[in-house]
């Protein structure tokens, strides 16, 4: 995976290797991302928004349960490709 550190406004080596286990996030949001091998803050951030769709197995609750974890950890998500 690409590492895009410049989507962390305030980045610290800590902040973006912190393991999903971390977050109050409910199983099946968990469950899919780890099914994804996405597995700590910076692989979230590694993908476009986008990317967690209904296509993927995420449905709006878990899209808005990352948005939240990101927002709240001063991060962005990778900027969608044209």
């Amino acid at each position: 995976m690409e590492d895009i550190t410049n989507n962390f406004k305030n980045p610290t080596p800590e902040l973006k290797d912190i393991s999903l286990d971390s977050f109050d996030i409910s199983i099946r949001t968990y469950q899919v991302l780890k099914s994804k091998n996405i597995i700590t803050l910076k692989d979230v951030v590694n993908q476009p928004k986008s990317y967690f769709n209904d296509k993927n197995g995420f449905n709006k609750y878990s899209l808005k349960e990352l948005e939240e974890i990101v927002k709240n950890n001063n991060l962005e998500f990778k900027p969608e490709e044209n």
